[in-house]
């Protein structure tokens, strides 16, 4: 009986009636892999030399283990006076001789494989980073069940950021450091591809706490207090109760009485009272520079920890600034979708799997790139559902044969189907399906989604971006050359294209506020800016004058307030 979740949970019947065996890897044991791995890639003579010693220290050690046995078999066999049996003596003196040869061939391998571990430890930065990376893939899966990677899919990654990184010839240190930096950001690209915007500055800040906490500049006490807050009750009054909440001030309490770094902290804000009711008022309260000492001798970590105390609604800011600091200004920004960098990552094996949430739909992004790839006349798609499953068999032997794209539409609402697609994902081999064959899959979160699939596919989620820049960006990152000219008003058209898309980015923003200011929340999409661009472009054709009143009343009106 084996399984691929991270944490099972068996009945107490089943558990003591079974051994149970972790074959899962350790952070050790994976690094001592990449390490070989990085060398391998790097210094491919080094890695074929530590093999061969390595076969050959242990081919030696079990000849001389088996010089040992047999001269005690022939001691114990031996009858009579020992020193009169001229075998067993002769037998003594080839032995001692083969002894003393092996010893020396194993001193003088010692001393290469000495050599050879000092240049091989100079990537073990690199190693200790891919192991770290991979621990943190594999602890995002109890935030969502579709989060799951495998180590093979890792492994992949890590070798083809190897080869990608940037190469020094003459100087290894700044290679590894490149190497290094290559697979972090790539690292990141693709986890973040698959994880809903609400999760993305959370992965970027966990990677940041989890290589700075391997640095050594993280306090865990303090880290512990900004995750979970203060856990008493505070003894003296509160110096402004009319702004400072009585949260904020057991904060400040437990702060000072917990954190060491902080000692002193209740006496240096009841003293600087008026300082930081300035900050509590600040729109920029998580960049408000802080009164006296502080102001010099705060880190980044304890800056966070003044913001969750004041300004709790700024923490997420804040947490944009300590990435920043610590890993710069990339990791905060998330990468643009793109559907032709997912497909280069997977093969006619791979499953390509689109995470949805309410109001997303990947469907015209699909269909515009199987358009480009001259597909759309080979993409066969079902909606599952009752009674499809075998209908979908069908369509997927039809496209393995004929190299075709098969699309699975909404997989979450056919959990009883879903044994049958890992059974058939876990029979695609190479060579019985054509090259050009792609499954593409669409799936809410469900626990009942196969695990092996997940682990094995290139995942990818679609929701609109958080943050008018980013809404602006991906809206014109969708746009072709000819989606941005026009025939008689090409200036004009571009200026109200902005117009058009800045005004669908700001709409997005406010589902932060639910159906303030709309009878019902709505999760208004790609599809309603497409409609905007499309009324646009015919009405400017039509019109001599741009008619700026209808365009507001059916942009604004109809189309989004209706």
């Amino acid at each position: 009986m084996t399984t691929k979740l991270p944490n099972p949970t068996y009945s107490p019947e089943t558990v003591v009636t079974v051994t149970l065996l972790n074959f899962f890897i350790t952070p050790s044991g994976l690094e001592d892999q990449l390490l070989g791995k990085t060398v391998e890639k790097e210094r491919k003579d080094l890695e074929i030399q530590k093999q061969q010693l390595t076969k050959s220290n242990a081919d030696k050690s079990r000849e001389l283990k088996t010089l040992q046995d047999d001269i005690l078999r022939m001691l114990q066999e031996a009858e009579g006076d020992i020193l009169e049996q001229e075998v067993l003596i002769n037998a003594l003196e080839m032995s001692k001789k083969k002894s003393t040869e092996i010893n020396e061939d194993l001193a003088k391998a010692k001393e290469t494989e000495q050599v050879i571990d000092e240049t091989r430890e100079r990537y073990r930065p690199h190693a200790f980073r891919g192991s770290l990376l991979f621990f943190c893939v594999s602890a995002i899966s109890s935030i969502d069940p579709m989060y799951q990677f495998s180590l093979q899919w890792f492994m992949t990654l890590f070798n083809n950021c190897i080869d990608k990184a940037e190469r020094f010839d003459d100087d290894v240190d700044a290679r590894i450091e490149s190497i290094k930096d290559f697979t972090t950001y790539n690292f990141y690209c693709n986890v973040t591809r698959s994880l809903f915007e609400k999760h993305k500055l959370m992965l970027s800040f966990f990677l940041c706490l989890s290589i700075t906490q391997e640095e050594g500049h993280i306090d865990p006490a303090e880290l512990r207090f900004l995750l979970t807050g203060s856990t008493a009750t505070a003894t003296s009054d509160n110096p402004a109760p009319e702004w400072l909440t009585a949260r904020a001030w057991n904060d400040v309490q437990f702060a000072n009485d917990n954190l060491t770094k902080l000692m002193g902290l209740s006496k240096h804000v009841a003293d600087h009272i008026g300082h930081y009711r300035e900050l509590f008022d600040s729109p920029e309260a998580h960049r408000y520079p802080l009164a006296g000492t502080f102001s010099e001798e705060c880190t980044p970590l304890q800056r966070l920890i003044f913001t969750r105390i004041f300004r709790l609604d700024k923490l997420t800011h804040a947490i944009q600034d300590f990435v920043t600091h610590f890993m710069g200004e990339r990791y905060i920004i998330v990468p643009q979708f793109n559907l032709a960098d997912a497909y280069k990552d997977s093969d006619c094996c791979t499953p390509l799997i689109f995470i949805i949430s309410p109001g997303s739909d990947p469907m015209g992004d699909l269909l515009k790139f199987a358009e480009s790839m001259r597909m759309s006349k080979k993409l066969d798609k079902v909606s599952l559902g009752q009674g499809q499953g075998k209908k979908a068999e069908e369509l997927l032997m039809n496209g393995m044969e004929k190299g075709q794209w098969v699309l699975l539409q909404n997989c979450h609402l056919a959990t009883s189907w879903m044994p049958t697609l890992e059974q058939i994902v876990e029979n695609f081999h190479p060579e019985t399906i054509k090259k050009e064959f792609r499954m593409w899959l669409t799936s809410m979160p469900s626990p009942s989604f196969p695990v092996a699939v997940l682990q094995n596919s290139v995942k990818m989620t679609n929701e609109p971006p958080m943050g008018l820049r980013a809404n602006l960006t991906r809206s014109f990152f969708g746009f072709k050359e000819d989606d941005l000219g026009h025939r008689t008003k090409p200036n004009d058209f571009k200026r109200m294209l902005f117009a058009q898309c800045l005004f669908h980015g700001v709409i997005q923003e406010r589902r932060k506020f639910g159906s303030l200011g709309f009878n019902i929340p709505y999760e208004f999409n790609d599809s309603d800016r497409a409609v905007c661009v499309l009324q646009l472009r015919k009405f400017m054709e039509t019109y001599d004058k741009i008619p700026f009143d209808v365009l507001v009343f059916l942009t604004g009106e109809i189309n989004y307030g209706g």
